[in-house]
């Protein structure tokens, strides 16, 4: 073979060993990250009416509105309420909580102390099998109030539907307990239902 063709043949060869170290390495694939189980977290539990008693004092005084808070000895009825604070008996605020059969969708009906609310019209409002919520019941929808109907009218800061019976609502002011029965709180009637923003219908029965 002649000279020529060997030194093409050389050349060649050597050209294609530089072009292959020229080549880029291969990096070592990298392993493939490894999918971790999430931990199994339980849903926030919904907030409690615990502190809501405070709340509400607290929208009271920023609201500007005057109000009167009386401490006085525990009283248990509308008579010796009204008594404590000076004021006539008609003033006096009873909140009754109706709910169903099980416990659920309680609704608050404000009526003056000396009337009942309309069992008619209760179970129009919160179902045929509507009934007055249990001591129990109360515990829980008014945890940071005293047992035995110390709670406030003010049913909209419990998450609960608040309806104002009509012809209360012409009182000229309103009294109720604040989470305690040592201590009550008047107030103009038109201030408490800008504060409590009730419904406004009749539900007191009729005689």
């Amino acid at each position: 073979m002649d000279t020529w063709v060997w030194v093409v043949i050389v050349f060649i060869v050597v050209v294609l060993a530089v072009l292959a170290g020229r080549r880029p390495k291969k990096k070592p694939q990298e392993p493939l990250p490894q999918h971790r189980p999430v931990p199994h977290r339980e849903p926030p539990e919904p907030p409690s009416s615990i502190g809501r008693l405070e709340q509400l004092r607290r929208c009271l005084v920023e609201s500007g509105k005057p109000f009167r808070s009386t401490p006085h000895d525990n009283v248990y009825s509308a008579v010796q309420r009204a008594a404590a604070m000076g004021e006539p008996g008609k003033s006096v605020a009873k909140a009754v909580i109706f709910c169903r059969a099980d416990g659920t969708q309680p609704v608050m009906f404000v009526v003056s102390a000396a009337d009942r609310v309309d069992l008619g019209i209760a179970q129009t409002i919160v179902g045929s099998d509507a009934r007055l919520a249990t001591e129990e019941e109360l515990g829980r929808l008014f945890s940071d109030c005293q047992p035995a109907g110390a709670h406030p009218p003010f049913g909209s800061f419990y998450g609960i539907r608040t309806i104002l019976d009509d012809e209360f609502c012409k009182e000229s002011s309103i009294i109720f307990l604040m989470g305690h029965h040592n201590e009550s709180t008047s107030m103009a009637m038109r201030d408490y239902v800008d504060l409590a923003k009730p419904e406004i219908r009749r539900v007191r029965q009729m005689p």
